[in-house]
């Protein structure tokens, strides 16, 4: 049974895509997951679900984030100048939200997810691709209701949204790698034992390397896109301990260590199975 999730984190993700099925199918086969007699069941047991699109010209993976309240929180995407769709799925309410530069995520009420729910936390951690990290530092850590952190000396200006003493997110600025730079993205990982295996099998499978698997102080990590053009990563954890030695700033600018912020890993995708 998976504990009850922390106020602002990554809980699931969605795949908006014109081939939800095909995409299932794919993803299932990619990251070697039981399946049945039709594609989606074995993702959406790992947290993960491929749906249609919902809003106009939204593609890709989409975080699932969960708030204590989702009223308070669209009243500050209208003070920050985002833009919120209340959308029906037959009896279920969704809500999203968009920010000025058209990134989307979706929120849940934290009151509204069972402890036996299937839940991404464990599987798969997040990131924000953005054109300006001070402006979507500021957009999400406030409809999160998040501080963050500021790792020093870093070439991708990575910024850390915290809470609950556990990482949500990360905001970075990829300075031209890949055509980053030209819109923001939302990046989900995938936990793998090994990136290079997955990687391998990802690129015979139709999927394009954008970033190949790279050393990051807490993992090891490639980014790519799938058949269908969508964004996603692997990444495979580094020993815990290493937050005792990642030196970032507080929102006050004093230099600490990750370690005295959050517990343990620095993003959500750590915690052990069930």
């Amino acid at each position: 049974m998976s504990e009850s999730p922390a106020h602002g984190q990554l809980h699931q993700a969605e795949l908006v895509t014109s081939a939800p099925a095909e995409a299932a199918a794919y993803y299932e086969w990619l990251l070697e997951l039981p399946t049945g007699s039709e594609p989606g069941p074995a993702l959406r047991d790992l947290g993960a679900s491929t749906v249609p699109p919902r809003l106009p010209e939204l593609t890709g993976w989409v975080p699932v984030f969960v708030v204590d309240s989702v009223e308070r929180a669209v009243e500050r995407v209208h003070d920050l100048g985002g833009t919120h769709h209340d959308l029906r799925d037959g009896a279920e309410e969704r809500h999203y939200v968009v920010n000025r530069t058209g990134a989307v995520v979706r929120l849940r009420s934290r009151s509204g997810v069972s402890t036996d729910e299937p839940s991404i936390y464990g599987h798969a951690n997040c990131d924000y691709s953005a054109l300006s990290v001070d402006d979507a530092t500021k957009f999400w850590g406030r409809l999160l209701d998040l501080d963050y952190l500021v790792m020093r000396d870093d070439p991708f200006e990575m910024r850390f949204l915290h809470g609950d003493r556990r990482i949500a997110t990360g905001i970075f600025k990829l300075h031209g790698v890949a055509g980053f730079a030209s819109r923001p993205y939302w990046l989900i990982y995938f936990e793998v034992e090994d990136v290079s295996t997955s990687l391998s099998r990802a690129v015979e499978s139709g999927s394009r390397v954008l970033i190949p698997a790279s050393a990051s102080p807490f993992n090891t990590y490639a980014v790519l896109t799938d058949p269908w053009g969508n964004r996603f990563g692997f990444s495979t954890l580094a020993d815990p301990q290493v937050l005792s030695s990642v030196e970032v700033l507080g929102t006050d600018g004093a230099v600490s260590t990750m370690d005295h912020f959050v517990d343990l890993y620095p993003t959500p995708a750590a915690r052990p199975r069930n």
